[in-house]
C-alpha cells in the first residue's frame, strides 16, 4: 500500500513523486499502481520531464550553468520582459500550468477538506459535511461499514486455505500487483503516458482518497490478517502492517474500474466495463490467495471502493448524485456457513445480499470548480 507523500507522482508523473512513489501508491492496494501508472509506462517517466532540461538537482550540471552566466549576462538591465499577472484569485483554469505534483496536491486539498470519519458500536462512516450557515452543516454518509466477528474470521479461515492452491498460479499477478496495478488497468483501456497524463493525474487522485480512507476504516477496527489465526497460512508475501478490513486492494480496484468506466466512456460499452470489473476482481481475490487476506476483506472493500467511486465522480462532474452505500460483516455468511467473496453479488440490498445496502442518494450540488478542471481535462484526453 502506499502514501500520499508523492502523490504527487500520480503516475509518477514525471516522478513527480513518482506517485508510484506515492507513496507508492502503487502500493496503494496496489492500484495505487496507477499512479503508478506512473508506472504505466513508466509515466513517472513522463516526467522525467521534470528533467525537461535535467536541470532539476543535478549537481553536474549546477557549475557549467554558473560558467554559462556569467558569460552571458552582462550588467544588470532591469526587468526587461512582460510578466503575466493574474487578475483574480483562484482561477481554475492556470491548474494546467502547474508541476504535476502541486496539480495533484490542490485537488487533495478540495477532495479532502469536507470529509468526516465517525464510528458507533460496531460501525464507522465517513460522510461529506455540507457547509449549510455559518455555523452549521448537513452530514451527508458516503459509506459505513460494521465489523464482523471474531468468529466469521475464523470460519472464513479455510477459504483462505483453500485459494492457496493458486499461489504457483497467480504469483507473477500477486508479486506485481503489490507495487501497483497499472499495467493491468492500462492494458484494458489502452492508457499511454503521453496521451494520458491528466487522466493518470484523476487515478492518482482517486487513489489518494481511497487511501486515507480505507486506512481509517483499517485502524478503527484492527482486525487480525489470516497468518494471525493459523501457523498454517503462511503468507508467501510479507503480511502488511495494518488491518485486513476492508481490503485496500479490493478498495482500491474497484473505485479505479468505475472511475475509468466513467472517465473513458469507452466504445467497447459493456465488455470494456466487464474487463475492468474482473480485473478488479482478480486483484481483489489475489491477495487472499497470497494469504493476506479474508473472503470478507474483499467484499467490503469492493462495497466501499464503489462508494467512493460515486461520491468522487460526483464532486467531479454535472453529475446528478452519488448513492450512499453500507456494508454489514456481520452478514457476510451463507445460513452460517462460510461465504466467499462473488463481485457479482448485487450491492442493494436483496434476499440474495444482505451483507450490503444501497442507501439515498445525495447531491451535493455544483461540483468542485477546481477538481471539474481536472477531470476536464482528463476527459478531453478520451474524446
Amino acid at each position: 500500500m502506499k502514501t500520499l507523500q508523492a502523490l504527487g507522482g500520480v503516475g509518477g508523473v514525471g516522478g513527480v513523486g513518482g506517485v508510484g512513489g506515492v507513496g507508492g501508491v502503487g502500493g496503494v492496494g496496489g492500484v495505487g499502481g496507477v499512479g503508478g501508472v506512473g508506472g504505466v509506462g513508466g509515466v513517472g517517466g513522463v516526467g522525467g520531464v521534470g528533467g525537461v532540461g535535467g536541470v532539476d538537482a543535478n549537481p553536474i550540471s549546477m557549475g557549467p550553468l554558473i560558467s554559462s552566466r556569467d558569460a552571458l549576462v552582462g550588467s544588470y538591465s532591469g526587468t526587461t520582459q512582460p510578466v503575466k499577472w493574474q487578475p483574480s484569485v483562484d482561477d481554475v483554469t492556470l491548474l494546467k500550468r502547474w508541476d504535476s505534483n502541486v496539480r495533484v496536491s490542490v485537488c487533495q486539498a478540495e477532495l479532502f477538506t469536507p470529509l468526516h470519519f465517525s464510528t458507533s458500536g460496531q460501525s464507522a462512516s465517513f460522510a461529506h459535511l455540507d457547509i449549510t450557515g455559518a455555523s452549521s452543516f448537513d452530514a451527508k454518509n458516503i459509506a459505513t461499514l460494521t465489523r464482523p466477528g471474531k468468529a466469521l474470521f475464523i470460519q472464513q479461515l479455510g477459504l483462505v486455505m483453500n485459494w492457496a492452491s493458486l499461489r504457483e498460479d497467480r504469483a507473477g499477478e500477486i508479486l506485481t500487483q503489490m507495487s501497483g496495478a497499472a499495467p493491468y488497468w492500462a492494458s484494458v483501456v489502452g492508457i499511454q503516458p503521453h496521451r494520458h497524463k491528466y487522466t493518470l493525474e484523476v487515478l492518482g487522485l482517486a487513489l489518494s482518497l481511497a487511501w486515507m480512507v480505507e486506512m481509517r476504516f483499517k485502524h478503527a477496527f484492527a482486525c487480525p490478517r489470516p497468518v494471525e489465526y493459523s501457523p498454517q497460512v503462511q503468507p508467501m508475501i510479507a503480511t502488511p502492517g495494518h488491518g485486513a478490513l476492508p481490503s485496500g486492494h479490493a478498495t482500491e480496484a474497484f473505485m479505479v474500474a468505475r472511475v475509468l468506466q466513467h472517465l473513458t466512456n469507452p466504445p467497447q460499452g459493456a465488455e470494456t466495463d466487464t474487463q475492468l470489473q474482473r480485473q478488479a476482481a482478480r486483484i481483489a481475490i489475489n491477495r487472499t490467495v497470497a494469504g493476506v487476506h479474508f473472503p470478507v476483506d474483499s467484499a467490503a472493500g469492493r462495497l466501499l471502493g464503489e462508494a467512493l467511486a460515486g461520491y468522487f465522480v460526483h464532486r467531479c462532474q454535472d453529475k446528478a448524485s452519488y448513492l450512499e452505500r453500507s456494508f454489514d460483516g456481520t452478514q457476510f455468511h451463507d445460513s452460517g456457513n462460510a461465504l466467499d467473496f462473488n463481485y457479482h453479488a448485487d450491492l442493494q440490498s436483496t434476499p440474495t445480499s444482505l451483507f450490503n445496502a444501497e442507501g439515498p442518494a445525495h447531491n451535493l450540488g455544483s461540483p468542485s470548480a477546481i477538481l471539474k478542471e481536472l477531470w476536464d481535462l482528463a476527459k478531453a484526453e478520451w474524446a
